[in-house]
């Protein structure tokens, strides 16, 4: 509660716990009133682990300095791989993700069965994601991502496919319609606080002395 992580090399908050631990499960960790700020790769990264909410949270401005890695967003989330414990049950309340480099939110666990057999169960409420100039707002490629009352400003992409089987034996078949992303009530733009998010927009507007309000 009431933590600035700024400036790390890279991630603010790092989420991880193993397969081989009896509390991964149920880790149980809440995060209120946070700023996970101008780190070099993540607000917060989560590898592992059961059972996260965050509350009245700020991860923004992330992979933007001389400092700067891949995934390079304000959050990532998922599953890493058979040592990792699955990265499931997470709950965000009034958070803010915004300007991070590559992604406000991402979670992208659509190229292996086992990592979609273990990522997933999302709950945003009231939150706020922005993209930037280089990058998406959201990326919400994993199992059960809902979205409450949101509002989105910037590119959203490669949303989950509940009903689908993944290469490249195509072994591995959902066919779950609840497991495809869900937006319920949410607000989608590309411009935020009145300035179009994407350059391009952005040079199209200029060059066509278009009126606010056009989109």
């Amino acid at each position: 509660k009431n933590i600035w992580a700024r400036g790390c090399g890279r991630d603010g908050l790092l989420l991880y716990s193993g397969v081989t631990d009896p509390h991964s499960d149920h880790m149980a960790i809440t995060i209120e009133k946070c700023r996970l700020d101008w780190n070099g790769r993540c607000g917060m990264a989560w590898s592992g682990g059961q059972d996260v909410t965050a509350t009245d949270s700020y991860f923004n401005s992330n992979a933007i300095g001389y400092v700067r890695s891949d995934a390079a967003a304000g959050l990532d989330m998922e599953n890493e791989g058979p040592e990792f414990a699955p990265v499931k049950q997470g709950y965000f309340d009034r958070c803010t993700f915004a300007y991070n480099h590559d992604f406000g939110v991402i979670s992208d666990c659509a190229s292996s069965c086992s990592r979609v057999q273990n990522t997933g169960t999302y709950v945003f409420t009231d939150c706020i994601i922005v993209g930037s100039e280089t990058g998406n707002a959201l990326y919400p490629n994993a199992p059960s991502m809902k979205f409450v009352r949101c509002q989105i400003y910037g590119a959203t992409s490669n949303a989950f496919n509940g009903a689908k089987c993944l290469p490249p034996n195509e072994t591995c078949c959902l066919y779950d319609t609840l497991a495809g992303t869900h937006f319920d009530a949410c607000y989608f733009s590309d411009a935020y606080n009145g300035e179009f998010i994407s350059v391009n927009l952005r040079r199209l507007f200029e060059s066509n002395h278009m009126g606010e309000g056009y989109f």
